[in-house]
């Protein structure tokens, strides 16, 4: 009976000190200066929770209650004080481990009456995963709570975010003050779950922004925390080096990476990522999450950072199939093409960025004219990212709640039509497969039309060829099923122009000899084409020339060929008209470049004279004996100035020119008699030579009788000739000069 009591009063007073360990409020409840979950390792069995109070001398004990939901007891854990990581701030940390995968936890923190939750992550992926990816979150504290609300709606698991936080430059406390006041109003959902942030570090968390900015600097723990004292003291992950990866089950591995900081993106942290990249093949998808970008939407693509980047890190990306990254540090937002070894590439990475959650946005690179960007906007934005079994799908949405970009990275690419691009109606469709996808089945859509319904890629599928009106949006849809049935999905956005010159193709074309000039049209059914017009304009600065028609009929051209060696070299810009049987009118334009010819032109300037020696100028390869210059009288010669004479019979000059088709040379004499002591010749190797005739044109006569006269000739193009010779037959003396020769031979290719 004794010992019976004796049970009864040890279980009374077990019982009395649990209930004095369970969450309770006090009557004068502390406010929490600060609230941050993050990981410091497995994020399905851990979770760290810090909190921070107003510096006060009385706080209540640094306790954490937890439990998972639906459990009746409470657990306890005594956080550790973080020491001197803000001035004016006490912080504290507590470490969670040995929690269930994918299970929400409630908390509560001692001397408060909130319960919170979390969830940890789970241990496989079966269901879609969601976390939210960013940077450069603080210009203003309200810019940084507006995007948090709007990600927060999106119920994301966690939030990454790859450097410049506070702005604080590892000096400016108070701004750390308004980020965590931020952080702490803003990313709990409604329901009171507290949502987990991981970061980086960025050049607005350290002193000068770079480690280069000090000669003398050691990758050390001293010199990291004391160039980053906030970052370093702040943050539990990723601590020191300032570089860390994150394993969510075998599904996903993030790294976050520093680009230059605190640490060099060579030597040490490479070495290190290719040993993480290389642990980490069986996991499906590794996300590197940085700083400064390797393809800026705003700043020089030879940026220093940029440069080493690209050099160091994606030689390692590529070569461990990495297929996504998210970038940040240029304040705006961009998708960039899949990027392998430096070029377009669809089995490449796709880089997404760069950084404006909360600053103010840059103006961005023309996206027309920056081969690596498929969008770029200079807007605040946040990413949502959403994992399956089969791709990543990233939806950036803007601070006022605007979907701004959707994609998926999942082992399909429309090659084309590329996205945004306009085309014609009958445009042909291809597709890309990752190879390593078993296909089982392909359709292909046009605003949800089904085109294409087969067991392997489309080829020749074109578009349904119907067009309503100019610039029409559709939208390209291309499924693939694979042989376990999943099925993986791509969209592109395109526009439609009723009129399309097929060829020749987009862009600005050099052109020379024949054109051949295709085109076709979207109709509406029963729609046909009523009249076509093809004119060429000519384009030049300054100058405004006629349109030319081409072509004219009630059928678009079909084997129609522009015949350019009619035309003069320059630019032009190719004009179809189509009207329909409606009234409706549509145009397409072309621009080419027609450069058909090469031009050799003689002066006959006179040597130069450099210290006294003189050098000669003349065009020619080659030249005999018996010319001399003539640079006098040059009213009598129409005002040229340089101009050379026969001395004497045989004299004679050679020029080189391949493909030599025309020529023209500038005589001067008192009747066109002179040319009967003229002979022209050309050769395809400066060996046997052919007599070519010309013709004798008077441009002009002076007031003494002087003539100018042209010698123009045309060289059969069976010839191939390469040189032409000019060779005197007359006597010496300065009756007849040569003012200048031009010569004209088809462009090479």
């Amino acid at each position: 009976m004794r010992v019976r009591s004796a049970l009864l009063l040890i279980a009374l007073v077990v019982l009395g000190a649990w209930s004095l360990r369970t969450p309770a409020a006090s009557s004068e409840e502390l406010p929490l200066a600060g609230l941050l979950l993050t990981w410091q390792d497995d994020p399905t069995t851990t979770m760290t929770v810090d909190w921070h109070y107003h510096s006060a001398f009385a706080l209540p004990e640094p306790l954490l209650f937890y439990r998972a939901v639906g459990e009746s007891e409470w657990r306890e854990h005594e956080a550790a004080e973080l020491s001197h990581a803000l001035p004016d701030r006490r912080i504290f940390r507590a470490h969670l481990t040995d929690l269930l995968p994918g299970t929400t936890y409630e908390f509560q923190i001692a001397g408060h009456a909130a319960t919170y939750s979390f969830r940890t992550m789970p241990d496989r992926l079966e269901t879609a995963f969601t976390f939210a990816a960013g940077g450069d979150t603080r210009h203003q504290k309200a810019w940084m709570e507006q995007m948090n609300r709007v990600i927060t709606a999106y119920d994301p698991e966690f939030v990454v975010w790859g450097g410049d936080l506070a702005y604080a430059d590892g000096v400016l406390a108070e701004f750390w003050y308004e980020w965590f006041e931020a952080v702490r109003s803003t990313l709990i959902t409604s329901s009171g779950r507290v949502i987990p942030i991981v970061v980086g570090i960025g050049n607005h968390e350290v002193q000068g922004g770079f480690y280069r900015s000090y000669p003398e600097y050691e990758e050390t723990d001293e010199w990291r925390s004391r160039i980053a004292p906030f970052f370093y003291s702040l943050f539990a992950f990723p601590g020191q080096p300032g570089y860390g990866v994150l394993d969510f089950g075998d599904y996903l591995s993030l790294i976050v990476l520093d680009t230059d900081h605190t640490n060099s993106v060579t030597d040490v942290q490479a070495v290190w990522l290719e040993e993480v990249l290389a642990a980490r093949e069986h996991v499906t998808h590794v996300i590197p999450v940085y700083h400064v970008t390797a393809y800026p939407s705003v700043r020089s693509f030879g940026g220093t950072t940029e440069s080493r980047i690209r050099e160091t890190w994606l030689p390692l990306f590529e070569a461990y199939g990495v297929r996504i990254a998210f970038e940040n540090h240029d304040h705006a937002y961009k998708r960039t093409v899949p990027i392998r070894e430096g070029r377009f590439d669809p089995a490449g990475i796709v880089f997404f960025g760069d950084g404006a959650w909360g600053v103010t946005p840059r103006d961005v690179h023309p996206v027309a004219s920056t081969w690596y960007l498929v969008r770029a906007e200079p807007v605040r934005h946040g990413m949502v990212v959403t994992l399956d079994e089969t791709g990543v799908h990233v939806l950036a949405v803007s601070a006022d709640g605007q979907v701004l970009d959707s994609y998926k990275v999942n082992g399909i690419y429309i090659a084309s039509p590329a996205e945004g691009a306009t085309v014609g109606a009958d445009e042909e469709i291809r597709v890309w497969v990752d190879p390593s996808i078993e296909i089982r089945n392909v359709r292909v859509f046009q605003n949800e039309r089904l085109l294409y319904d087969g067991d392997s890629l489309p080829q020749g599928v074109r578009l349904s060829g119907e067009a309503s009106a100019d610039g029409a949006a559709q939208r390209l849809a291309v499924e693939v099923t694979d042989a376990a049935g999943r099925v993986r999905r791509q969209e592109a956005l395109v526009s439609v122009r009723r009129v399309h010159l097929r060829s020749p193709e987009e862009g600005v074309p050099r052109v020379r000899g024949h054109l051949p000039v295709a085109a076709a049209i979207g109709l509406e059914p029963g729609e046909q084409v009523a009249r076509v017009r093809l004119s060429l304009q000519l384009i030049r600065a300054f100058e405004d020339h006629p349109e030319v028609v081409v072509f004219e009929g009630r059928v678009l051209p079909r084997g129609f060929t522009l015949d350019t060696l009619q035309l003069a070299d320059g630019t032009y810009d190719l004009k179809l008209s189509v009207e329909t049987d409606r009234g409706a009118v549509s145009f397409d334009v072309r621009r080419i470049v027609v450069r058909n010819w090469e031009t050799l032109v003689e002066h006959f300037f006179p040597p130069a004279n450099l210290f006294g020696l003189l050098l000669p100028r003349l065009e020619s390869v080659e030249r005999s004996e018996g010319w001399e210059y003539a640079t006098d009288q040059t009213d009598r010669f129409f005002g040229d100035a340089d101009r050379v004479y026969p001395t004497a019979s045989g004299a004679y000059m050679t020029w080189r020119l391949p493909r030599l088709r025309r020529f023209v040379l500038t005589f001067y004499a008192e009747d066109a008699a002179f040319a009967g002591y003229v002979g022209l010749a050309v050769s395809s190797d400066n060996e046997g030579w052919t007599e070519i005739p010309f013709r004798v044109v008077q441009e002009g006569e002076a007031s003494d009788g002087m003539q100018r006269l042209l010698l123009i000739g045309e060289v059969p193009e069976e010839l191939a000739a390469e040189y032409i010779r000019l060779t005197w037959h007359g006597g010496g003396g300065d009756t007849v000069q040569l003012g200048h020769a031009e010569f004209t031979g088809l462009a090479g290719e």
